[in-house]
């Protein structure tokens, strides 16, 4: 994709955000955390990161935590999430939302 459809997909995840009232703090710093270590130039591309790295870039302190809004952000379809256990190649993700 090009970089205008780019902007708009990202224009229309923070819209899509922002009017769902189930979406907490915690769920937008862990949308900007993923968004940071996404590393295409394709907003749908998947990319892998690391829980650990999540965490601290999201400012979620608890991993009970980081697996309940992580695993709210795949149930309301914002993201998939296949886990992966391997140190250094992190988990893969990808951007779903409509």
């Amino acid at each position: 994709m090009g970089e205008w459809n780019e902007n708009a997909l990202l224009g229309s995840l923070w819209q899509k955000l922002a009017e769902d009232s189930r979406i907490a703090p915690p769920h937008i710093g862990l949308v900007m955390a993923l968004l940071y270590h996404h590393n295409g130039a394709n907003l749908s591309d998947d990319f892998h990161a690391s829980r650990k790295k999540l965490m601290r870039f999201s400012g979620i302190r608890s991993v009970t935590t980081y697996h309940k809004y992580l695993g709210e952000l795949v149930k309301y379809g914002y993201i998939r999430y296949v886990p992966c256990w391997h140190p250094e190649q992190g988990s893969e993700f990808a951007f779903t939302f409509d």
